[in-house]
This record gives structure tokens, sequence and C-alpha cells, in this order.
């Protein structure tokens, strides 16, 4: 399965990232909704919250979807 145009290994870490997150997130049963942009606009969920300058890592997705964390995305 092709996710990209272009064969990038900064994008292949992304995707890596994203699937260790999933996989450990569903082992504590921890819901979680992720977006990748594609070709729609995503304006309206950036335009909403706190802008963070930071990179995708297992480590901060997992953070924003466990209920305790103070990234946590719901209140």
């Amino acid at each position: 399965m092709k996710f990209f145009r272009e064969d990038s290994t900064a994008q292949h870490h992304v995707v890596d990232e994203i699937v260790s997150a999933c996989f450990t997130l569903s082992k504590t049963k921890t819901g979680a909704l992720i977006a990748i942009k594609r070709d729609v606009s995503m304006d309206f969920a950036k335009n909403t919250g706190d802008n963070m300058d930071i990179l995708v890592n297992a480590p901060i997705l997992r953070s924003i979807f466990y209920k305790n964390s103070p990234l946590h995305d719901a209140p």
C-alpha cells in the first residue's frame, strides 16, 4: 500500500510512529481519532486549540490520548 506520492524516509518514519502509538493505545483500550491530511483542507481543525511545534512521535501521540495527561485533547 502506498501512502505517499514520494518515497521519503521521513514520511515513513511518521507512519511508523503513528502505527506504534496505535498498537500501544489498542493494548490499553484507549480510543483515538487520528486524521492524516492528504488533499482535503483541515483548516477547520487547525484553527482550534493551541499551536504546538513538535515532531510526530509515538510518545506524543500516546500522551494526547491518555486521559490523565496534560496534553489530553478532551475535557
